[in-house]
Parts: C-alpha cells; sequence; structure tokens
C-alpha cells in the first residue's frame, strides 16, 4: 500500500512538473504577445523599458499596448478581468513564480475599477507591479 501512495505521488508531482512552463518558454510566449501588440499600437522599446521598470504612463500609446496584452492573452475583455482565465493560465508559471504569481493575483483580481478598457489595463497592471515588482512580467 505504502508502494501505492509513493507511486502515486510521484506521477502526480511528475505530471506537475511537466505541466508548468520554463523561465524560457514564459518568454517565448512573452515575445508572441510583444510581436502581436507592439506593431498595433506602435510602442516604442523605450515606452516598454519604462513599464518594466515600473515606470506606468497613461500616453495612450502605452495604455493601448497593456491593454492589447491582456485581451491577446486573455485575460481582460472590454476591460473585465477574467479571473478564471487568468487563475487557469498562472498554474503554468514556472515553479518560482507560481506562488508569488498566484497571490499577486488574489490581491489585485479587483484592481480595475475604471469602465474605460485602457484605464483598466493600467490599473490592473499597476496593482501588479506594485504588489510585487520582483515577479512583474509584461511582454
Amino acid at each position: 500500500m505504502k508502494t501505492i501512495h509513493i507511486a502515486l505521488v510521484f506521477v502526480c508531482v511528475f505530471n506537475y512538473a511537466q505541466s508548468s512552463m520554463t523561465e524560457a518558454q514564459l518568454k517565448s510566449a512573452a515575445k508572441l504577445l510583444k510581436n502581436v501588440c507592439q506593431p498595433k499600437t506602435k510602442i516604442t522599446p523605450a515606452q516598454l523599458d519604462n513599464l518594466h521598470k515600473g515606470i506606468f504612463s497613461t500616453e495612450p500609446i502605452v495604455l493601448s499596448y497593456m491593454e492589447c496584452v491582456l485581451r491577446t492573452g486573455q485575460i481582460m475583455k472590454d476591460g473585465k478581468l477574467n479571473y478564471e482565465s487568468l487563475k487557469s493560465q498562472m498554474m503554468n508559471l514556472p515553479a518560482d513564480r507560481l506562488e508569488p504569481g498566484l497571490i499577486t493575483t488574489e490581491n489585485c483580481k479587483d484592481s480595475a475599477k475604471s469602465t474605460d478598457k485602457y484605464m483598466a489595463a493600467y490599473e490592473f497592471y499597476k496593482c501588479f507591479y506594485e504588489d510585487n515588482p520582483a515577479n512583474f512580467f509584461l511582454p
């Protein structure tokens, strides 16, 4: 019986490890989102760099980029957070990002207060950065 339990735990851990992304896969997925949204919005590399540093601008181009990433990633639609989609996507994060990501997701799930989809994206990303700058991720 003990052997069956050990085998079952091993299978569960192995399956969990197989389903989470590596850091390289995460960067590749982010690159895809960036390659869709950067040309659409015409955000500059300097504006993107500022976002990565937590410097959030309300310039229309920057707001459009954040909204595009969230919409394309199926995290937000028409300014409304799709919490279940976000949470299920978070489950695929690399192990070292998973727990902090889930905590931030819970802390920021109600952060988008604006009825404007661009400002809602801004509020959501700003909360994500402020909640855990070390784990912040934006394509």
